[in-house]
């Protein structure tokens, strides 16, 4: 009776409930704990509240309810909440940590999180694109690979960090190498990461990941080939430019829909040319 009474009155009660005193605890936990208090209810009664008693989700709660607790005000940040967090819902660190992220980023070192939370930070924008960068340049191969999503996240990350003329870090450069022909990156993404790794690269390195992009001419390019025409989008030229800055392209121009580009044969030589 009295779950249906909070239930049905849940608005009118919004803000009427609370004394904010230790009082309130005991009410707080019994409708954490409650299967039949739904998440939007709960948002509704605890709206302008601060969890103070930490026992509360220490406690066992209802399915789907930690969900909400991490994108909810009413959850503090502290290194003891995040503990907790952890233990009980791993998978939901990086929620808890891009919702509190002002709160949270002086005391977290990045590259000590799990590659679950850094992969939810780098699709917020919790994270400026400086610390994105310098996440991912920390970052092995055997780890980047070891979760499907995360090789489509640097591609994206890539495509960011070229618009705003930003590079990895040295030490990422051979993995991007190894990626860049990952079958799960769309055109785009390959486009993006190899424009950050190709200076370094060998043309048969290069040729092989242009060989995989939508452009047909990209996919032929060779020192037979003497112009190629590709799309004019925004990949495409950061892509041309890097590879004239590179030495493979001579003369560039940009006509409607199509950037012109005359090729330099002498640099499309395999190693031991």
């Amino acid at each position: 009776m009295f779950t249906d009474f909070i239930v049905r009155n849940a608005s009118s009660l919004k803000g009427k409930l609370w004394q904010s005193t230790s009082a309130d605890w005991s009410l707080q936990q019994y409708l954490l704990s409650s299967t039949s208090i739904s998440n939007d209810v709960l948002k509704i009664l605890l709206d302008g509240v601060v969890l103070q008693d930490l026992s509360m989700i220490k406690a066992a709660l209802p399915e789907g309810r930690w969900v909400m607790l991490v994108a909810s005000s009413f959850l503090p940040y502290s290194s003891e909440v995040r503990e907790i967090v952890l233990n009980t819902c791993p998978h939901l660190e990086g929620q808890y940590l891009v919702e509190r992220w002002d709160l949270a980023k002086a005391e977290i070192d990045i590259s000590s999180l799990q590659l679950d939370s850094m992969l939810t930070l780098s699709k917020s924008k919790a994270l400026p694109l400086t610390q994105k960068i310098q996440m991912w340049s920390g970052l092995s191969l055997e780890t980047i690979e070891s979760k499907p999503e995360a090789v489509p996240e640097l591609g994206r990350v890539s495509m960011l960090a070229n618009k705003a003329g930003e590079r990895f870090a040295d030490p990422l450069m051979p993995v991007l190498r190894h990626l860049v022909r990952n079958a799960s990156l769309t055109s785009e993404q390959r486009s993006e990461m190899l424009t950050q790794c190709l200076p370094g690269m060998k043309w048969p390195e290069v040729a092989a990941a242009l060989g995989l992009l939508d452009d047909e001419d990209f996919k032929t390019v060779s020192a037979k080939v003497k112009k190629i025409k590709v799309r004019n989008t925004e990949s495409n030229r950061r892509l041309v430019n890097e590879m004239r800055s590179e030495g493979y392209l001579a003369r560039v121009t940009s006509e409607d829909d199509v950037i012109i580009a005359t090729t330099r044969p002498s640099a499309m030589t395999s190693e031991d040319a």
